[in-house]
């Protein structure tokens, strides 16, 4: 091709060769014109022949060269794409935290988004992600659990979705969820395994305080529910034995100290106090029963109550006293002295026989109260511990501690209301009350009591409410 364009250059310098032949032949021009004219039909036709020839091929450089720009401001456009998919990529990863992961069956490499890194902190910062160093960084107790659902993806299997737990400093743990899927080429076989990854921490953290709110919720509705039931029934116990217990002192009165008479009504009459003192702890416990409420100073009230009981403890008990000097609030005396020894009683009995110690705290917390409250105002109070070293109670009992008539003491040794009044005095001042114990190792009560101003509000606002009902 090339060839013949050289070939169709060459008619230019056909004019002017015949022209000179027909010159020489009629003799008409000198020599010098003749060879000058050559030089320029020579001249005239090697220009025309190399533009015929590299003029297509510039054009053609010329074509390429705007191909290859144009090629390379797609590729500029397209890479600029990629980066704005990736980082709205990030952008959502980030708002659902929620990162991405490929793990490459053939080459063993592991991938990870950025979102990964900020989920799986803290990490070291030239951290490159490996299947058998994220293993190492899985609480020990989890990581056969990951390298069993693992095996299961690359097996081709759908697991459901896994939570595993991950060190997070200070002795603290986060709880990550993460879902899989496998990766398969064109012949079926699994190549990949991919999936997200994402910190479910402070979900399961709701779910527990949803969970506790609810159980919460349906203790205090059978609570409330047994607290009317038992204090209807009190009442009526109570009108029916006013006559017994006077009938009896009449004719107590009556009758000849000594005689096997008067030890008989004597009897009735003792049976009779002993019923109208548990128709009282069934109205405590039902918030029904009214109370005159003072200005107490706990931690001088707590002395005097354990200097009184002292002696009645077994002698393998010892007391310890840890009293700090704290706001007054505005309780009654009888039923926080009632609420001290019921937890005093309790205690002595947990240690049993053996040698044991039963510690009485009074000090200043206003925190604590007000989390029980689930309140996120300050609330000024003061707390009462009575913690001991005996037996401790399991989950079970823990839980069934404060409803009436439940005991775990055998039978004709107790009546289980001791606890279910306590909580009722408790609550009745406006209180909280939280247990912790385990078998074997001892319980603790911790009482949380208003001061004076919070608690003598609420105590008016308790007043009218009961009035109202």
């Amino acid at each position: 091709m090339p060839f013949r364009r050289f070939l169709r250059c060459l008619w230019p310098l056909a004019v002017p060769l015949i022209m000179a032949a027909l010159l020489v032949y009629a003799r008409a021009v000198p020599s010098w014109a003749l060879v000058a004219t050559s030089f320029g039909a020579g001249a005239i036709t090697v220009w025309c022949a190399a533009r015929a020839l590299f003029g297509q091929r510039v054009a053609e450089l010329e074509a390429t060269k705007h191909a290859v720009e144009t090629e390379r401001g797609a590729l500029r456009d397209s890479e600029a794409q990629l980066r704005r998919s990736e980082a709205r990529l990030a952008h959502a990863q980030r708002i659902a935290a929620m990162g991405s992961w490929e793990l490459d069956l053939v080459g063993g490499e592991l991938i990870w988004s950025l979102e990964m890194y900020r989920i799986w902190q803290p990490l070291p910062e030239d951290y490159s992600p490996s299947r058998d160093g994220v293993l190492r960084h899985i609480c020990e107790a989890d990581r056969q659990k990951v390298v069993t659902w693992l095996d299961e993806l690359k097996a081709g299997g759908a697991p459901p979705a896994m939570e595993f737990r991950v060190p997070a400093g200070e002795g603290r743990t986060r709880i990550l969820r993460s879902e899989g899927a496998a990766v398969r080429d064109a012949a079926g076989i699994v190549i990949q395994v991919a999936g997200t990854l994402q910190d479910v921490t402070e979900t399961r953290r709701l779910e527990q305080e949803r969970n506790e709110l609810y159980a919460e919720l349906l203790h205090s509705q059978k609570l409330e529910a047994l607290g009317t039931l038992a204090g209807g029934v009190a009442h009526d116990l109570n009108n029916s034995l006013v006559p017994v217990i006077s009938l009896a002192k009449i004719v107590m009165a009556k009758l000849q100290p000594g005689s096997r008479e008067y030890a008989s009504v004597e009897l009735i009459l003792e049976a009779g106090q002993r019923a109208r003192d548990l128709v009282r702890q069934v109205l405590a416990f039902s918030r029904k029963s009214e109370a005159e409420r003072k200005p107490l100073a706990l931690d001088g009230f707590v002395a005097d109550v354990l200097r009184g009981m002292q002696p009645s403890l077994p002698a393998g008990i010892a007391i310890e006293q840890e009293l700090a000097a704290v706001p007054p609030v505005a309780a009654d005396a009888g039923q926080l002295e009632q609420v001290l020894v019921v937890l005093l009683s309790n205690a002595a009995q947990a240690i049993g026989d053996g040698v044991g110690t039963v510690t009485v705290e009074v000090a200043s917390d206003a925190g604590r109260l007000a989390m029980l409250r689930r309140s996120s105002a300050t609330v000024p109070g003061v707390r009462l511990t009575v913690r001991d070293t005996g037996c401790g109670m399991d989950v079970v009992t823990r839980r069934r501690i404060f409803e009436p008539f439940f005991t775990t003491k055998e039978v004709g040794r107790g009546t289980g209301l001791g606890l279910s009044v306590v909580h009722g005095i408790v609550t009745g001042h406006g209180g909280q009350i939280a247990v912790e114990s385990e078998p074997g190792v001892g319980t603790r009560f911790d009482i949380y009591l208003p001061c004076m101003s919070q608690s003598t509000s609420e105590v008016g606002s308790s007043s009218l409410g009961a009035a109202a009902a």
